[in-house]
């Protein structure tokens, strides 16, 4: 006879792991923020100024004229349109200048046919509010250090101007214009071109220099406006360095 099996239960105990802990992560610290697209620049330098005359010009003064120092600044907002092209717009002054330094020799009815010099000195400053807007596109970056090319318009605004000097009764003469009564323009436009160099003080912070030129497409003379002598058609330009910085707006 065989024996009988019995079976007996036996209770198990099953180790169950410990409850894993449950860690919140605030995202902002994983994964990183978009850089702004905008930024506030504000520059300002000086230029050298000339002018472009008309064909009226041939029995004016005017054609022997010089270069002279002219200023310009703005204060413009910067929008990244990709990362490589950004489109820009502000608020500006600037100036256009020159300067006339003659010596006309002028010969006396008398019995000895003498001849006497007599000096012009004449400088004349030009000053206008822009409306600056320009394209911007970057052409390579290194570590902090970027580089590209900027073009755009600007309207000018006649703000006034000063002409002063000495004429041949050698006299120390100044006048100034207003921009209601002078005898130029008093809404303008041009072109503006150059270089944009910008190296990265911190994240936020950058160092701005901009050689650049710019020139007037439209006679700053008004010859709508009766003045005596006649003014002729006069086109300024200015080559110059605008210096200033950057900051990234969160």
């Amino acid at each position: 006879m065989m024996p009988s099996l019995l079976l007996r239960p036996v209770s198990v105990q099953r180790q169950l792991p410990n409850n894993p802990v449950v860690q919140l992560v605030v995202l902002d610290s994983v994964v990183p923020r978009r850089p702004s697209r905008w930024a506030l620049e504000v520059l300002a330098g000086p230029a050298l100024a000339y002018r472009r005359l008309g064909a009226d010009s041939a029995n004016s003064t005017s054609q022997y004229e010089r270069p002279a120092v002219a200023f310009a600044a703005q204060v413009q907002a910067r929008y990244s349109l990709t990362p490589r092209l950004y489109l820009t717009g502000g608020v500006g002054y600037a100036t256009y200048s020159t300067h006339l330094d003659l010596v006309l020799r002028q010969r006396q009815r008398d019995s000895a046919a003498t001849t006497v010099d007599r000096a012009i000195r004449q400088r004349d400053v030009f000053r206008y509010f822009t409306l600056p807007v320009q394209v911007q596109y970057q052409l390579q970056r290194r570590g902090r250090l970027q580089y590209g090319v900027l073009g755009g318009v600007l309207l000018d605004v006649y703000a006034g101007g000063r002409t002063s000097g000495s004429t041949p009764c050698t006299c120390e003469q100044q006048q100034s214009w207003s921009s209601a009564d002078s005898p130029y323009r008093r809404v303008g436009l041009s072109l503006s071109a150059g270089l944009d160099l910008r190296y990265a003080l911190t994240p936020r912070l950058t160092l701005l220099a901009q050689p650049m030129g710019r020139y007037s497409v439209l006679s700053v003379s008004d010859s709508d406006k009766n003045s005596s002598p006649a003014l002729p058609a006069r086109h300024p330009f200015a080559v110059g360095l605008l210096t200033g910085f950057s900051f990234n707006l969160r």
